[in-house]
C-alpha cells in the first residue's frame, strides 16, 4: 500500500516530495522487513529458496509484467469511459464484469494445464 500510495503521490507532489519519498522509503523497509521475516519464519507464506530455480523466477517476473500491465490498462480504460465517454461507475464495471466471469468459470480447468 505503501508503494502504491508513493507512486501515485508523485503525480500530483512529485517524485522530490518529502510524502512521495517518505511512502516509497516505507515500502522499501517493509518489503525488507517482509523478506527477513521469510527467511526465518518456521513455515513462510512464501518460500524465497524458490525464486532460486531459474524458471520459476522467470515466470513469477512474467506474471508480474501481465498482471501490472494489464490493471493499468483496466484503470486507464476506465477512466476513459467514464470521462471520456461520460459511462456511470456501475455501466464500466458491468462491462468488465464479462472477463471476471470467464476467470471465475475457467480458472479451475486450465489451472493444472501446461502449455
Amino acid at each position: 500500500m505503501a508503494l502504491v500510495y508513493g507512486v501515485s503521490l508523485s503525480s500530483s507532489h512529485g517524485w522530490g516530495s518529502g510524502l512521495t519519498i517518505g511512502s516509497l522509503a516505507t515500502a522499501a523497509v517493509l518489503g525488507a522487513a517482509f523478506v527477513q521475516m521469510q527467511r526465518v519464519c518456521r513455515s513462510p507464506l512464501v518460500l524465497l529458496a524458490i525464486l532460486r530455480r531459474p524458471g520459476l523466477a522467470r515466470g513469477n517476473i512474467t506474471i508480474l509484467l501481465l498482471q501490472g500491465s494489464y490493471i493499468a490498462w483496466q484503470f486507464v480504460a476506465t477512466l476513459c469511459l467514464q470521462n471520456a465517454h461520460g459511462w456511470s461507475p456501475l455501466e464500466v464495471g458491468l462491462i468488465f464484469a464479462p472477463g471476471g466471469f470467464l476467470t471465475l468459470l475457467t480458472a479451475q480447468r486450465w489451472a493444472g494445464q501446461v502449455m
